[in-house]
């Protein structure tokens, strides 16, 4: 059978529809207004965040306004150490790890180091100092002692270690570096004898004289001290300076020999101003109004004296530089030394 609604019926079916609608709406204006806070409050946190850079360091990141924030230096290379904090405003600015207040901008924050400072000492020679590290410094030897020379620096490494001045590169800790010097060598003359070359100061060099010409022995060294000048075989100990020594050599007479000998021979030698000469019986005919000639060590005649009547002749030989002459009459050779 069919039924159909009445009026009463529909109108109460529409009113609870509209009831369900008001309350629906309810709800979610309720819900809204509940979540309106929440999201100020979130959308303070996040578009309300800035950054702080932190170069040399650790603590970048992005921090609200007012937070306080920790920041730390890297630790410094080799050679350096922590100098300060550049950039924005912090409670311990000398301090590697410290610390700051987020402002409402971004910031940044440098670690700011500094070379270390260390301490050169600089022995047998000027330039001792407090240096930073990778500093170039001058250094200079001390004047060199009676008889020694400058050799090398040794220790911690120079540009040049061979120059008497130069340069140090600071390493990063404290350095040293020391002048040294060795003996210089000077040269040695022996004449009439053996043992001349460069010798080092105070070294002992062995000496000798040359053997003596017939008629003549051996007498004495002159010139500078050796240890025995009465010896043939000597030593000299070699002075600050270039030394030069003399092997001397006195005539030789038996018992027996007369002024008037068959043979020429000199009364002194070596000889300074005047050199006595004296000859054979220059009586024989053979013998008188003959010549003697003086040469020099390289064979060159410098003096000659002419017609000799006597025999005793004395020539004056002041003029003559020191060194080794040579006396000939007729066949007859006879060595000399000119000494100052």
């Amino acid at each position: 059978m069919k039924t159909s609604s009445s009026p009463m019926n529909a109108a109460t079916h529409t009113l609870n529809l509209f009831n369900i609608k008001i309350t629906l709406i309810l709800i979610v204006i309720f819900n809204f207004i509940s979540f309106v806070p929440e999201m100020n409050s979130q959308s303070t946190d996040q578009f309300f965040m800035f950054n702080l850079t932190v170069l040399n360091g650790s603590g970048s990141g992005f921090y609200r306004p007012g937070q306080d924030i920790s920041i730390e230096a890297y630790p410094p290379r080799i050679g350096y150490s922590f100098d300060t904090w550049q950039g924005a405003s912090c409670f311990e600015p000398l301090s590697g790890k410290t610390h700051l207040i987020m402002p409402n901008h971004d910031v940044s924050m440098e670690a700011i180091y500094k070379k270390n400072l260390y301490h050169l000492t600089v022995k047998n020679g000027t330039g001792s100092a407090d240096l930073n590290y990778e500093q170039i410094h001058f250094i200079e030897a001390d004047l060199a002692a009676t008889g020694y020379m400058f050799d090398k620096w040794i220790g911690d490494p120079v540009k040049d270690p061979t120059a008497i001045q130069t340069q140090i590169v600071m390493p990063a800790r404290n350095a040293e570096v020391t002048a040294t010097f060795k003996k210089r060598s000077f040269h040695l003359i022996v004449k009439n004898g053996t043992g001349s070359g460069d010798i080092l100061f105070e070294d002992t060099q062995n000496i000798q004289a040359d053997k003596a010409a017939n008629g003549y022995i051996f007498d004495k060294w002159t010139g500078d001290s050796v240890k025995d000048a009465s010896a043939e075989f000597t030593q000299i100990i070699m002075p600050a300076r270039d030394a030069e020594v003399i092997a001397t050599y006195k005539i030789f007479l038996s018992v027996n020999d007369t002024v008037s000998a068959k043979e020429m021979f000199i009364s002194e030698n070596p000889v300074k101003e005047l050199l006595n000469i004296y000859l054979p019986d220059s009586k024989n005919e053979q013998v008188k109004n003959e010549n003697i000639n003086i040469y020099n060590s390289l064979g060159d005649r410098i003096i000659t004296l002419e017609q000799v009547q006597s025999s005793l002749n004395a020539i004056k030989v002041s003029g003559l530089v020191s060194g080794v002459y040579f006396i000939r009459f007729r066949n007859q050779i006879r060595m000399f030394v000119k000494i100052d």
